[in-house]
């Protein structure tokens, strides 16, 4: 589903050409109501200002399931496989964080999926 890897390390995604993507979080909490996630696309993630931050993530397939909060230290960055569904980053440090993805050109465009699972965290879907 995911690892964490050490920053300054190998490319750990396998693609000649990924794209940086950059990007500020800022009034999150660790509330989870929707979860996203890129089918063919592996994603790396890191925080640009060295916080702590954490990431919701739920194994692949076609429903999040039992969402797992995961929280990553400074200096650290998370890549997660291609399929995994996420929610964050949620910078813990500060009210406000700086990222970076490296992913494939137009990921965010042609290989975005998003669920609502607000039921995943708690007794279960709502019926209605």
């Amino acid at each position: 589903m995911y690892r964490k890897i050490p920053l300054g390390g190998e490319h750990p995604l396998g693609m000649e050409r990924p794209v940086v993507e950059l990007f500020r979080v800022s009034g999150r909490d660790r509330g989870v109501t929707t979860m996203a996630r890129h089918v063919r696309t592996p994603q790396l993630l890191a925080a640009m200002d060295g916080g702590r931050w954490g990431i919701w993530l739920a194994p692949g397939g076609p429903t999040p399931l039992d969402p797992t909060w995961v929280e990553v230290a400074p200096g650290e960055a998370i890549v997660l496989d291609a399929g995994t569904w996420h929610h964050g980053p949620v910078p813990l440090a500060a009210e406000a964080g700086a990222y970076l993805t490296i992913e494939a050109p137009g990921t965010n465009r042609d290989d975005f999926e998003e669920r609502d699972v607000r039921w995943a965290t708690d007794a279960g879907p709502a019926t209605g």
